[in-house]
């Protein structure tokens, strides 16, 4: 992925964490690119590390974890997952149908 080369990340494990976060935020932003949605995952990634110093993790675990913001989190039964948690967001998605 050109995003993991222009911040000098290499590795299959870097490169696809970071697709699977695009495809995820992406729908969070139907109205943005996957380009644009990389870029603003990658800028998200950057302030964190900025904000947090030696604290903030690796781009591995940033978007592993989905440690960036979510726009949209709609309640399943009343419950509020993880906002941070895709994995746990999905599951209640699904116990709710």
């Amino acid at each position: 992925m050109a995003l993991c080369k222009q911040n000098g990340w290499s590795g299959r494990d870097v490169i696809s964490a970071l697709e699977v976060a695009v495809s995820f935020k992406a729908e969070e932003m139907p109205e943005a690119s996957l380009e644009t949605v990389g870029e603003w995952l990658v800028k998200s990634y950057f302030d964190d590390k900025t904000q947090n110093g030696k604290f903030a993790g690796g781009p591995k675990a940033y978007f592993q974890e989905a440690k960036y913001t979510h726009s949209r989190r709609k309640s399943v039964n009343g419950n509020v997952p993880v906002a941070n948690d895709p994995a746990a967001y999905a599951l209640a998605q699904m116990e709710g149908d």
